[in-house]
């Protein structure tokens, strides 16, 4: 007996009915006016070139009630057998109100259309009811579009075709010159010239015609193969099961248009028979697959199991009924085929699908490559400026598609990439589609947001497309770092990412706080046991206020009238009068202090205490501290939820995040981080927690509610030391981080990660040694 792996050619029969729950492909219907049985044969239709695994299918039903249906297939005129039928179509019910045997009407089978020889073919379907009504009888005519010759392709490799695609057929015909057609079963290849066109009735490209060019390099004979495989079988399972649609190529599978869910499943023990085959997807319960039709490859791989031959299950999908799956930001769909045998043994198989909708429709009835171009990029096809129109709608859209040929379907299916228009997995918007942002939402006072493209040839900067491209964006905030062994302080603009200012400020500058009017930025010089008063109109320091040693943190109190400046050598706070610039008072705290945050009222201060592993906890009406809390080893960032109710505080020497709790002021919740965690902020509404690790070189995303990492960031790779990050702020409406990569003083760079995407989108050239970052008030200027 053949193990399951050699399986290596698809049958010309496996077959399917469609479901209910499955179809809604916009069909047309035919009504054959007054007449005891109604059929249509939607697949193919009338005329369409095939090529591949396609459907044969449609509907039928007789208007006697209750009256059995059988569809006989005849292909060139010789009975081929039955089609199952009839399976739930509610579209066919919901045309024939009234008519309760209209929705038990579909009829449908997986065909291998490459097992024809090339060129014109009939396919043809005759109808009869239990009841003896005269039957029917639809035929269409196809034409077989067979690359290479080869019934079954293990690859269709456009890798050596020319980048210059050609347009025939009034240019809605691409030509592909100088592919490759791979036989599966020898490994022959065959150089071939294809034409691929839109199909409405697959929504998706394709093949229509294929011509070879020259002889076929010799393959692999099979019968001179030296056989290395073990004759004797491993034990076998209670169950033999395969999905073969969609394909287990990657640990996602990309799905477009119009395909199937099918594979073959087989019970091991003798008598046993499939009872039941059912699909969920996303774990919702779907429905029933019709199991079980003729498999006569499964039975050749299994020729001791009478059950082999009766194997197949499968389904019809319009994948483009899924939602997108950038509405979870990056979720796959999961589709899930549950398996029982008559006696209650049970068997699941599960895929992660990506869907890719072109242009965001369910359903296309234009695709117009009139002004479009077409080229070969990295042995896929891309087609830009294709003019589409959704049928619902009835909305004309251009986008940009990418396809590549796909094993498991014999067709082409489209990959997820800008310009689709529709936002998927790794993207922030595609073309028209913003997912609901605008200048404002981000964090803009005006202006017209707009879509990144795909990256031009010459674009170094653009390293991922479709990203906001803001800069037709107005009145957003600046962004400020410290450089601390530059002595400077590089000011960043957030509409094009670039330094604007680099402006001088004192002796190794650290921390850096921007005053609620976002008229000043403080900037805390730890050699020069200063603070520099850096104007943020004009970029310029207008006066300088002696602290106390070795200054760090800074932070201001919500009216402005204070700021508050943690001196690391003198275990102390500095009370800075804002309007005097004089030292009002200093507070004494533990050893090492490094960082402060305050309450949004003004009301009480959090200093971390770097070598006393504790928080002090600061009245600031009397300017006294009022507690101390143990937290864990080498607290540093320090910041304060959204809503006043926790404390978040990092411990750079314990990998940990300590969470306090605002109201009893005790440890609550303890996270673990990244490897030498160094700042935290959170977003706008709470929801998120960033945190930056400087040895892990990640991010680590804390989801506040569940007290628990989310995700990990990778900011940077490699063992460069230079690439550690630490200051980290959250800006543009929660779309991006601006994470300073101090990297032990030795780094020179800030990343612009997307919060939405988990990618580094640009890195900006600052000065040396960027450690503190800090984001203006929006103001309604330019940034």
């Amino acid at each position: 007996m053949a193990a399951p792996n050699s399986l290596n050619r698809i049958a010309m029969r496996h077959s399917f009915s469609f479901r209910l729950f499955l179809v809604s492909l916009g069909l047309l219907f035919v009504e054959t006016g007054h007449a005891d049985i109604l059929a249509t044969l939607e697949r193919p239709a009338p005329n369409q070139p095939v090529s591949g695994i396609g459907t044969i299918s449609g509907w039928v039903f007789s208007s006697v009630p209750d009256a059995q249906m059988t569809v006989r297939l005849r292909v060139d005129g010789i009975d081929a057998g039955d089609i199952p039928c009839c399976g739930d179509r509610m579209d066919v019910a919901l045309q024939f109100p009234g008519t309760l045997q209209a929705l038990r009407s579909g009829f449908g089978l997986l065909f291998n259309f490459n097992l024809l020889p090339e060129g014109a073919h009939t396919i043809a379907i005759e109808v009869q009811d239990s009841a003896g009504s005269p039957p029917q009888i639809q035929e269409h005519a196809i034409t077989i579009a067979k690359p290479g010759g080869f019934e079954f392709l293990s690859d269709l490799d456009l890798s050596d075709a020319s980048e210059e695609v050609e347009f025939g057929n009034n240019r809605q015909e691409v030509v592909i010159k100088g592919a490759t057609a791979i036989e599966k079963d020898t490994e022959k290849a065959q150089e071939v010239n294809l034409s691929l066109a839109w199909q409405e009735n697959l929504q998706g490209i394709g093949i229509v015609k294929s011509e070879s060019v020259g002889e076929p390099t010799e393959g692999v004979d099979e019968d001179d193969e030296e056989d290395d495989e073990d004759d004797t079988p491993p034990p076998p399972p209670e169950i033999w099961m395969t999905l073969e649609n969609p394909s287990a190529g990657t640990s996602t599978s990309t799905v477009s248009g119009i395909g199937v869910v099918s594979g073959w499943v087989v019970p091991s023990a003798s008598g046993n028979t499939i009872s039941r085959v059912r699909l969920r997807i996303n774990g919702e319960l779907a429905g029933d697959l019709p199991c079980c039709s003729e498999r006569e490859d499964v039975q050749a791989a299994f020729p001791d199991y009478q059950q082999a031959l009766r194997s197949g299950f499968g389904t019809l999908l319009n994948f483009n009924l899924f939602s997108n799956v950038a509405d979870s930001r990056g979720d796959t769909h999961t589709l899930t085929v549950e398996v029982e045998d008559s006696v209650g043994r049970t068997q699941t198989v599960e895929r992660n699908v990506q869907t890719v909708k072109v242009g965001g429709s369910e359903f296309l009835d234009r695709f117009d490559l009139s002004a479009a171009t077409a080229s070969i990029e990295e042995g896929t096809l891309l087609l830009e400026d294709v003019q589409i129109r959704d049928k619902a709608s009835q909305q004309t859209t251009q986008v940009t598609v990418n396809y590549v040929w796909e094993q498991s379907c014999q067709c082409f299916v489209a990959l997820p990439g800008c310009g689709d228009g529709t936002i998927e997995s790794g993207e922030e918007c595609d073309g028209v589609a913003l997912d609901g942002e605008s200048c404002t939402s981000l964090g803009f006072s005006s202006g017209l947001l707009a879509c990144r493209p795909r990256c031009a040839s010459d674009d170094d900067d653009c390293t991922l497309p479709c990203f906001f491209e803001l800069k037709d964006c107005r009145g957003g905030p600046a962004v400020y770092v410290t450089n601390a062994a530059s002595n400077t302080v590089s000011v960043i603009n957030t509409i094009t990412d670039e330094v604007t200012a680099t402006v001088t400020v004192g002796k190794e500058p650290r921390g850096i706080a921007i005053s609620p009017d976002g008229a000043v930025a403080y900037v805390t010089n730890f050699q020069g046991n200063s603070v520099s008063v850096l104007n943020t109109a004009t970029n310029t320091v207008t006066a300088t206020i002696a602290v106390g040693a070795g200054p760090q943190g800074v932070a201001f109190a919500p009216d402005g009238k204070r700021a508050y400046v943690v001196n690391g050598f003198d275990n102390t706070v500095s009370v800075i009068n804002a309007d005097t610039r004089t030292i009002e008072t200093t507070i004494r705290v533990r050893q090492e202090p490094q960082a402060i945050a305050l309450t949004s009222d003004g009301k009480w201060g959090y200093v971390t205490n770097f070598a006393d592993n504790s928080v002090t906890v600061l009245n600031l009406s009397t300017n006294q501290p009022v507690n101390t809390i143990l937290v864990g080893k080498g607290p540093n960032g320090i910041t304060i939820s959204p809503d006043n109710t926790k404390v978040y505080v990092v411990n750079y020497n314990g990998n940990t995040v300590s969470i306090l709790d605002h109201e009893t002021n005790m440890v609550t919740d303890t996270v673990q981080v990244g490897f030498s965690p160094t700042k935290v902020t959170f977003s706008a509404d709470g929801e998120e927690a960033f945190v930056s690790n400087s040895v892990s070189k990640s991010i680590s995303v804390i989801d506040t509610a569940e007290r628990e990492v989310e995700s990990t960031l990778t900011v940077a790779t490699g063992d460069a030391v230079v690439t550690r990050p630490d200051g980290v702020v959250v800006t543009t409406g929660e779309a991006r981080l601006y994470i300073s990569m101090f990297g032990n003083g030795f780094g020179s760079t800030l990343s612009v990660m997307s919060t939405l995407t988990g990618d580094v989108i640009k890195i900006i050239e600052v000065g040396d040694g960027p450690f503190a970052v800090a984001v203006t008030p929006v103001t309604g200027g330019s940034p």
